[in-house]
């Protein structure tokens, strides 16, 4: 029996950051992260926040290449709709 597997880190050290992924599957399917990655995007949001790049009410389109005027802070909590 194989096992599909994926690792990904991201350690932010004072102004230096570090990220490293890996990961393995067959390239016809998919990785299944889970509920999981609602815990990971939360906690490098307040990493990001913490260091002073982003801001609670930064607005994601600041952020990534999107037109939604929701904030940080709702996509962290859930409440953006998205």
């Amino acid at each position: 029996m194989s096992r599909r597997t994926s690792t990904a880190a991201l350690l932010l050290a004072g102004d230096e950051e570090y990220w490293r992924a890996s990961g393995w599957h067959r390239g016809d399917a998919p990785v299944r992260w889970g509920s999981v990655s609602k815990v990971l995007t939360a906690g490098l949001a307040h990493a990001m926040v913490e260091r002073g790049t982003w801001a609670w009410d930064t607005r994601v389109e600041e952020v990534l290449d999107s037109t939604s005027p929701i904030t940080v802070a709702e996509l962290v909590r859930h409440r953006s709709g998205v």
